[in-house]
């Protein structure tokens, strides 16, 4: 309905960005969209996530229910 987004980590909590599916290889997704260059992209735990929802980046090596990415240009 809303059409596709991510979810990236800023400040703490969840922000919806809007993007555009490029591809697909395996288990990787190449998107465009409103994402900016080291933006980190909320992967696991993603269905459970809402706008405006808090998190806690937890990846630094550790089990973590929300792993993330980061967007480059």
């Amino acid at each position: 309905q809303q059409g596709r987004y991510v979810y990236v980590a800023q400040e703490g909590q969840a922000r919806r960005r809007g993007v555009t599916l490029v591809r697909t290889l395996r288990d990787r997704v190449v998107v465009t969209g409103e994402l900016r260059a080291g933006e980190r992209v909320i992967v696991d735990g993603a269905q459970r996530v809402q706008e405006g929802s808090r998190i806690q980046d937890r990846s630094g090596g550790q089990p973590a229910p929300q792993r993330v990415s980061s967007a480059t240009n």
